[in-house]
């Protein structure tokens, strides 16, 4: 059971890293449709869940908080 959850911090922070990447790549596409400045504006929001992500994904990894 224990083994079940160490690896849910994991998928969560996989999920979190996807989506970060995904909110990215939608502000390149409409960059590249509209005028410009999507992937500036929508840097906290993918930028958020990217270190969020980060921080989950890693330190589950290598075992930190506790």
């Amino acid at each position: 059971m224990s083994l079940v959850l160490r690896f849910i911090p994991i998928i969560i922070g996989w999920f979190l890293l996807m989506f970060a990447l995904t909110l990215f790549l939608i502000g390149l596409r409409l960059d590249d449709t509209t005028k410009g400045g999507w992937t500036v504006a929508l840097l906290p929001l993918w930028g958020s869940f990217l270190i969020v992500g980060l921080f989950m994904f890693i330190g589950s990894i290598l075992g930190l908080g506790g």
